[in-house]
């Protein structure tokens, strides 16, 4: 069995194992008899070769291609969004950590300069 943490980590794209064949011994491992995949957009495109899934090349419209273009780009996008405010979070509390460790090497120093400037009366 694998735990909530151990299943947050695993990719959302993996096939679905529908049907074990043959309960043998308890170190056999069960065979994927059956991929389940979602279903390819409608193309008017007959299929040249069904068993290798290779079509014939296919004119899209004009819109398609830009409705394609528009979601590529948003998802490179969100990717790399993700990807940069991780990463400017990292620097920026490396940065805040390294001017607090500056402050407190400097801090005993700027303290006995103010002492020593304006001495109390």
């Amino acid at each position: 069995m694998t735990s909530p943490e151990q299943t947050a980590d695993l990719p959302d794209n993996l096939p679905l194992l529908t049907e074990v064949v043959g309960e043998g011994a308890a170190d056999d491992f069960p065979l994927l008899t059956e991929v389940a995949t979602e279903a390819p957009p409608e193309t008017n495109c007959d299929v040249v070769a069904p068993e290798a899934g290779i079509s014939e090349p296919c004119a899209i419209s004009t819109g398609e291609m830009q409705e394609f273009l528009r979601q590529i780009e948003t998802h490179l996008e969100t990717v790399l969004m993700q990807k940069l405010n991780f990463r400017i979070e990292q620097l920026q509390r490396q940065a805040i950590e390294q001017a607090v460790n500056e402050l407190k090497v400097k801090l005993p120093e700027l303290l006995r300069d103010a002492l020593s400037a304006n001495p109390r009366q």
